[in-house]
């Protein structure tokens, strides 16, 4: 059986971050990867809040960045561009950790823990 994430993660980040970032959150995972120069054009938020935003889900892993260079250079910082994307599966395992990690434990819990693992590496 496969898990659905987004509406979980939706409402994760809606409570956690707020209604902007969870825009912010919609829009890298159905645009599969973004730039930040086109995240205001997209959420309709300024960029210097798009910036913070962006920093707090990308530090609490529901956000990803990936670096792709234009260039053969190593150190040339500028000849590089990054793009946001979402890796579901990164965002359920660790939903279910946090849920698992909880002092309330059950179960049913570690049964899904258990469940989302064996999906997860056997995909």
């Amino acid at each position: 059986f496969k898990l659905n994430f987004s509406p979980i993660a939706d409402n994760i980040v809606l409570e956690k971050f707020g209604s902007k970032a969870l825009r912010i959150f919609r829009v890298v995972r159905e645009k599969i990867h973004v730039e930040e120069s086109q995240l205001p054009g997209y959420v309709m938020i300024p960029a210097k809040e798009i910036k913070l935003l962006t920093y707090q889900l990308l530090e609490n892993n529901f956000i990803q960045l990936q670096e792709l260079r234009k260039s053969m250079a190593t150190n040339a910082p500028t000849k590089s561009f990054y793009l946001f994307y979402v890796d579901l599966n990164q965002v359920g395992f660790i939903f279910i950790q946090r849920l698992y990690c909880m002092p309330s434990t059950s179960k049913i819990l570690q049964y899904l823990y258990s469940n989302f693992i064996s999906l997860v590496y056997n995909s």
